[in-house]
């Protein structure tokens, strides 16, 4: 039960207010709640409770890395696992997240920690060699010798972001070769993937459909917004843009944020920011803070990124929010949009932080 709040009408008070009912009866060492779109900071609220009321059988957490960072607890007693779980991870539903479900995980238990092998499966090599890299965490910790046997090199290679001419060789499902042009302002001419393997329905489809939105846009912020069911081909075409950043110009610096009027009535101050999101075009971000560092008011009036993830009741979001530690909950997919708000956030507490310093 949550006991006491100040979460948003229609955001994170209506998850609380639905109830937690689905987590009667599980085991506190691996209960926790979807994040879900929309609410992400209160459902991570949630889970952090779970977390902080204690797994019943003692664990130690190890960092790993699978797609993404995650952390696996691991309870060893006399050298057999006692228990093992994933609680909270971003591996990809479908492929990696599958083989962290408890149910999954549950052939570990009782093998000893020494000898433990993990299954490592088609498609989820990069999670599969996680777990395996926590049981060897788990092992040093408690002082046990372990030699896990590695998977054959063929099965576990992961491509380099490594630039050819205009040409990146990155991993995604498979290895690909993405082109990406570049012009001498450090604007993106054109994204090609020049040669993969990825899944027909999957990541094919969304190479297929092209990648006109990233044109025009500047490199060193460029990406796209990585889609559930193809996480690893969004990531490769992400990772060749990154490549290509770091082979391109030196963008030019950040405008910074500055008031631009007093609102008396308020006695807010507005500060305007042109922002970089999704589209080629920038877009003003407005936001008014109040003498007690409140954020009272925010609003884009005009801008071209995806269909209502600056909409008034998204950015509204943010009222009554620090300007310190303010930040919007990102629309399901319009993480860039998203990102790039809280970006420019903290670009304006910065700003507000320096000149209070200064007087």
């Amino acid at each position: 039960k949550v006991v006491e709040h100040n979460e948003t009408p229609g955001f994170g008070a209506d998850l609380i207010n639905a109830g937690f009912d689905a987590l009667v009866g599980q085991d506190i060492a691996g209960a926790a709640i979807d994040v879900k779109a929309g609410v992400t900071m209160t459902s991570k609220a949630i889970n952090a409770a779970l977390k902080a009321a204690g797994p019943q059988v003692p664990t130690d957490p190890y960092t790993v890395k699978g797609f993404g960072k995650f952390t696996m607890n691991v309870a060893v007693q006399d050298g057999v696992i006692a228990a093992i779980n994933a609680p909270v991870h971003g591996e990809t539903p479908g492929f990696g997240a599958d083989i962290l479900t408890e149910e999954a995980l549950a052939y570990l238990v009782g093998q000893e920690i020494a000898t433990a092998q993990v299954d490592i499966k088609s498609g989820v090599t990069m999670t599969s060699n996680a777990i395996a890299d926590a049981l060897k965490q788990a092992a040093a910790a408690n002082g046990i010798a372990v030699e896990v046997a590695e998977p054959a090199a063929a099965d576990v290679a992961e491509a380099a972001p490594a630039a050819s001419g205009n040409v990146y060789d990155v991993l995604g499902f498979q290895a690909m070769k993405v082109a990406v042009d570049v012009d001498e302002a450090g604007k993106i001419v054109s994204v090609n993937v020049v040669e993969h393997n990825e899944t027909p329905g999957f990541g094919a489809d969304l190479i297929n459909a092209g990648f006109d939105a990233l044109v025009g846009q500047d490199i060193a912020t460029a990406q796209i917004d990585v889609k559930s069911g193809v996480t690893f081909t969004s990531n490769g075409i992400n990772d060749a843009l990154k490549a290509a950043a770091a082979a391109a110009p030196a963008a030019a610096p950040a405008e910074e944020a500055a008031p631009v009027e007093e609102t008396a009535a308020v006695n807010a101050t507005v500060y305007e920011m042109q922002v970089k999101g999704m589209s080629k075009h920038p877009f003003t971000l407005s936001v008014s803070v109040d003498e007690n560092g409140k954020i009272v008011a925010a609003s884009s009036p005009a801008n071209n990124e995806i269909e209502g993830a600056l909409a008034d009741d998204v950015l509204s979001t943010l009222v009554g929010q620090d300007i310190a530690d303010a930040k919007l909950d990102a629309k399901s997919g319009a993480t860039v949009t998203g990102n790039a708000v809280n970006n420019a956030l903290d670009t304006i507490a910065a700003y507000i932080r320096n000149a209070e310093e200064v007087q």
